[in-house]
């Protein structure tokens, strides 16, 4: 799709996805519009869809920033993030990433988030302070 110089486009959200991007582009306009700008919180958790359906649900983290909330709380790549506070994580497909993004940008700064993340079939609570 075409737009002007600077614009930004958002990918259609498939039918049935829990993840609509008219809700997402409304969310930034009102939060840019009311504070000037986005915060995002940051933990250093990447995710991506889960290679195997034999683990149940969660996201396979596919990577953690050296030096970042979710490397002190000792989470490693590989682990299945399966829970962020009380909201379970599930991406079987690329669809479901946004929900799972959105999930993580959107916790509070500063504020003990508890984390539940599956290594070698055992789930591991641990709690991460994003910055």
């Amino acid at each position: 799709m075409n737009c002007w110089p600077g614009c930004v486009t958002f990918p259609r959200a498939r039918a049935g996805s829990s993840w609509r991007t008219a809700d997402l582009a409304r969310a930034i306009y009102e939060t840019i519009r009311r504070d000037g700008s986005v915060r995002r919180s940051r933990t250093g958790i990447d995710v991506q869809p889960r290679l195997s359906t034999n683990a149940g649900p969660g996201a396979l983290i596919s990577w953690v920033a050296p030096g970042s909330p979710a490397d002190a709380a000792g989470v490693r790549t590989g682990d299945i993030l399966v829970k962020v506070n009380d909201v379970e994580i599930d991406v079987r497909f690329a669809e479901q990433l946004p929900a799972a993004n959105q999930t993580l940008f959107n916790l509070e700064i500063g504020r003990p988030a508890r984390v539940l993340v599956r290594c070698e079939g055992r789930d591991t609570p641990t709690t991460l302070t994003p910055t």
